[in-house]
């Protein structure tokens, strides 16, 4: 089984890959308050791993159920339970991947940080040149090792979290969308 780590240029269909996605997930969880593309495939531009990233957020009772879990593997993806991270049940699509599904708490910590991510970089450009830079250096020395790859985008995450976080309260804007 290859897993190894690729990054590629930006691929205008992965907003349609979404979408069909979109659709499908709507279907299996009818109870949803909000589905955003999130991940590099969702910033224009930006090179990223072929993968789709989505998160779905969901209302504070159980994140899935076994229907909804059942309904997601007919459709290809593995469930791989929270996968590290508490309070998010994770899905994989695909092999090589495809596709990821974060499930999770609508407005929770990972709810408002990746979209607060996802947006700076979409409204700096420059900055995800960087982020794109910085992923193309790790892949050559991690392209085997998604945790090292993973961690060391760390540090780029956090100070831009920081800086997103003072975008976001210099526009008067405290609500992500």
């Amino acid at each position: 089984m290859d897993d190894t780590i690729t990054i590629v240029d930006y691929n205008p269909d992965w907003v349609i890959l979404f979408e069909k996605e979109r659709i499908l997930l709507k279907t299996i969880f009818e109870d949803f308050i909000d589905i955003q593309h999130i991940g590099s495939t969702s910033i224009y531009g930006l090179e990223a791993k072929p993968i789709i990233d989505i998160m779905l957020g969901v209302s504070e009772r159980t994140l899935v159920d076994k229907k909804q879990i059942n309904m997601l593997e007919l459709n290809g993806y593995k469930y791989r339970g929270e996968a590290g991270i508490p309070n998010r049940q994770f899905f994989r699509k695909g092999m090589p991947r495809t596709h990821h599904l974060h499930v999770v708490k609508y407005k929770s910590d990972f709810w408002l940080e990746h979209l607060l991510f996802r947006n700076y970089l979409r409204a700096f450009p420059k900055v995800a040149e960087e982020y794109g830079r910085l992923k193309k250096r790790l892949v050559l020395k991690y392209s085997d090792d998604r945790g090292k790859y993973t961690k060391g985008k760390g540090p780029f995450i956090n100070e831009v979290l920081e800086k997103a976080e003072m975008w976001m309260k210099e526009r008067g804007d405290v609500t992500v969308q």
